[in-house]
């Protein structure tokens, strides 16, 4: 099933815990994440003919096309939240992390949850094609790159939602950058699967 990534409490989860503050390694270990996973996903696409892109395999499966649709709509809402909206001061919930490490498990641990209904604004069309939907990935990808480099907040210490269909989890905004970062991760396994899916059935261009 394709749609959003609806965040939930895991045992990772704890309240009030102290915080620590938003190092530069951080910042640089979000930047390298989100440019490894963009040049990822778009270097897996580009490879592609336009039926590949495009087809859908079954009704219950996005084509490759949605996907990259879907993230883009998915990345200028997260872009937005990020930059326009008011942040909260004060921690409501919160992961405690210590290293890298607590990091990487809590972006594994996002990939395996539940994934919800799209909301009706990131549901994606099909009318786009690859040149263009791998264009416009990169500009929106870029914006977000931008704001984490540039940025003078601490990411510890600011919080905002994760939008999703049922009631919004509090992130701090490093946390909310890593489950982005995992989310695109999310599909670059889908897109893995469809690839081969495709390749199984011998898809070309005719």
């Amino acid at each position: 099933m394709f749609g959003f990534i609806h965040l939930k409490k895991s045992a990772g989860w704890r309240k009030n815990v102290s915080i620590r503050q938003w190092k530069e390694t951080d910042r640089q270990l979000l930047l390298v994440w989100l440019r490894i996973t963009q040049e990822h996903l778009v270097s897996m696409v580009q490879e592609l003919t336009e039926n590949q892109f495009m087809n859908q395999l079954d009704t219950n499966q996005w084509s490759i096309g949605k996907i990259m649709e879907y993230l883009i709509k998915a990345d200028k809402m997260h872009c937005q939240e990020l930059t326009d909206v008011p942040y909260r001061r004060y921690p409501i919930t919160r992961l405690q992390r210590t290293d890298i490490y607590d990091d990487l498990n809590w972006m594994d641990d996002i990939v395996n949850q539940t994934i919800i209904d799209v909301p009706r604004q990131l549901v994606p069309t099909g009318l786009f094609g690859k040149t263009e939907l791998i264009r416009e990935f990169i500009r929106g990808r870029a914006e977000l790159i931008a704001f984490v480099n540039i940025t003078s907040l601490d990411f510890k210490t600011v919080y905002t939602n994760w939008p999703t269909n049922a009631d919004p989890i509090v992130l701090d905004l490093h946390q909310y950058v890593l489950a982005i970062i995992a989310c695109t991760q999310r599909y670059i396994a889908d897109i893995k699967k469809i690839k081969a899916d495709q390749s199984a059935l011998c898809l070309s261009d005719h």
